[in-house]
């Protein structure tokens, strides 16, 4: 009886728990820009790659650019205003699965900085003290550079996370992005599970009464 109880056991633990063949994925996205106010021509964005299907194989990385930008660096236009320039923006992406058609709507907020130092010149022929700009640094940073998202659509669970910009540019805007299908139990591996319960239930059983 003892035999019969190890092997058991030893089928039960064998069976774990096994995964959908893994194959490509097919997955699409659009998006859409708030700006924080109306910058009009002085900060806008243009979109790239946002039409078609893209696919990849199951845990794969794929790097896809969702935009760049253009910027009026500066110097301040208002002789009374500060040195710093700034623009905020959020981009509102959403990723679907095309077998499935199931979709998830992600957010990713994004700003570009110029800054600038008011600097005086001297005085003009009226004795009127006199300035200019002398430009510092301008910096940018779009999405979440140091961590990721994960949403499941359609059996698939998508890792990405969006990223962008740096020091001396205008935020440009980049996807990244990774599927894999979950985790699911194989027929064949339920029935050999079934199995290895069904023979350790039996052991119990057969155990019990000679115990008795």
């Amino acid at each position: 009886m003892k035999r019969a109880l190890l092997f058991a056991n030893l089928i039960v633990l064998g069976a774990g728990a096994g995964t959908a063949t893994a194959g490509p994925i097919q997955w699409s996205y659009t998006a859409e820009v708030e700006y924080s106010r109306d910058y009009g021509n002085d900060f806008l964005l243009q979109w790239t790659n946002q039409t078609g299907t893209v696919t990849s194989e199951a845990g794969e990385y794929v790097d896809r650019s969702l935009f760049t930008t253009t910027a009026y660096p500066g110097p301040p236009r208002d002789a009374d205003a500060s040195g710093l320039i700034t623009y905020n923006f959020a981009v509102r992406l959403t990723l679907k699965d095309t077998a499935s058609g199931e979709s998830a709507v992600l957010g990713y907020s994004g700003w570009y900085a110029s800054q600038w130092d008011k600097k005086g010149t001297g005085e003009d022929e009226n004795g009127n003290p006199t300035w200019d700009w002398d430009w510092i640094h301008e910096s940018s940073e779009f999405g979440k550079p140091s961590s990721w998202d994960w949403v499941t659509l359609g059996g698939n669970v998508y890792t990405l996370r969006g990223e962008g910009g740096g020091m001396g540019t205008s935020p440009n805007g980049t996807l990244v992005l990774s599927a894999l299908p979950t985790a699911t139990p194989e027929p064949t591996t339920l029935a050999i599970a079934g199995i290895g319960l069904g023979a350790l239930g039996i052991a119990r059983r057969v155990r019990g009464r000679i115990l008795a």
